[in-house]
């Protein structure tokens, strides 16, 4: 049978962490689609457009800020595998 590469406890760890931040991010991206049909199906109305606008918003901001904790964990996680040896 299959047997996965034996990991170390930070490379765990790391692989947690990013399938959480991908699970994450693909969320944040249904959010902007949503936010999407929101606004194209607002039929002009100023209420619908501000309120579909902040759901675009919140978004893309949710989505810079994942990809930022990504970079991040990814740096720390990383100096700690390869920076302590």
């Amino acid at each position: 049978g299959y047997a996965p590469p034996a990991r170390d406890l930070p490379g765990t760890i790391l692989g947690i962490i990013n399938f959480v931040l991908v699970l994450v991010g693909v969320l944040a991206l249904a959010y902007l689609v949503y936010g999407g049909f929101r606004y194209i199906t607002s039929r002009g109305e100023e209420s619908e457009v501000e309120a579909a606008k902040g759901l675009i918003s919140n978004a893309v901001i949710g989505i810079v800020v994942i990809g930022i904790a990504a970079a991040l964990v990814n740096f720390v996680i990383s100096g700690i595998l390869f920076g302590a040896r």
